[in-house]
């Protein structure tokens, strides 16, 4: 299942991905030459969010494989271009139970 998210703000929140993988993606910016897609995970319901990865790519999507199951995740991305990094997209949640 791919979950899109608008630049700025941010759709699909509180989606459940029960495949084996979780492709993320933003509506591709104009001039942009890099996006990066960080990806925290909540170890405990109602618990905080803990750092998972940052996965730099010149694509304006990536897919990944999630490692905890049953888990909550939540996500955002930001692009640069020849400027420098624009601002992230805010967060976007969802649940991770294969």
């Amino acid at each position: 299942e791919t979950f899109l998210a608008e630049f700025v703000a941010a759709s699909a929140d509180g989606a459940v991905e029960t495949g084996s993988s979780v492709t993320l993606s933003c509506d591709p910016v104009a001039g942009a030459s890099r996006y990066e897609f960080e990806i925290e995970y909540q170890a405990s319901t109602g618990g905080s969010f803990s750092r998972y990865y940052a996965y730099e790519t010149s694509a304006s999507e990536k897919t990944f494989w999630p490692v905890y199951s049953d888990t909550t995740y939540r996500w955002r991305v930001q692009a640069a271009t020849g400027s420098g990094w624009g601002e992230d997209s805010g967060w976007t949640e969802f649940r991770y139970a294969p």
